[in-house]
């Protein structure tokens, strides 16, 4: 059967999967001109031979056209792609329909960038319940960086382990690190 571009994109939206390493599934919704289109896909503009240029990553949202007669509607029509490696470069997402295309930016985005690698987290613990303890031990379970570089360090999370049958009482601090 053959294909062509969808009518247009709606959304895009994306998911860090939880696996190793790391992959981004990318959701889009969009709308066919028609019924009847079928086996939505995106197709990536870039491979081995043309890899993606200034990290930015592209597809085409396409279906399969349908035979005979069809119901002259917009028809909602959903694909999804998994990106089994994330780019370390991967700053933008633009996927491409037939009358318009939708852009996905991933500058920002402290989730996706500590998949990747560029953001380190770490969790520190103490069991005096001492916040400088635990952030101290916290930086240094830190992946180790160049050696004169400036890192910039945040608690993203502060708690702490209480109870069960060990009487178990220590206070933790999560922090992230770019590197």
């Amino acid at each position: 059967m053959a294909t062509g571009k969808i009518f247009n994109i709606k959304e895009i939206t994306t998911d860090i999967l939880k696996s190793n390493p790391p992959q981004l599934s990318i959701t889009v919704k969009g709308n066919t001109r028609t019924s009847g289109w079928k086996t939505g896909q995106l197709i990536p503009r870039f491979n081995q031979t043309h890899p993606a240029i200034n990290g930015i990553y592209e597809f085409d949202f396409v279906a399969q056209i349908p035979n005979g007669i069809t119901l002259q509607v917009i028809d909602p029509i959903v694909t999804n792609f998994v990106l089994t490696t994330i780019p370390q470069d991967l700053k933008k997402i633009i996927v491409y329909a037939e009358t318009n295309h939708l852009e996905k930016s991933f500058d920002t985005i402290p989730a996706l960038k500590a998949a990747i690698g560029q953001i380190q987290e770490s969790t520190g613990y103490s069991e005096d319940m001492n916040f400088n303890e635990a952030f101290s031990n916290a930086i240094h379970n830190l992946p180790a960086s160049f050696p004169d570089a400036l890192e910039s360090i945040r608690v993203v999370e502060i708690g702490a382990l209480i109870g069960g049958i060990a009487g178990i009482k220590k206070m933790y601090v999560k922090i992230q690190s770019n590197q």
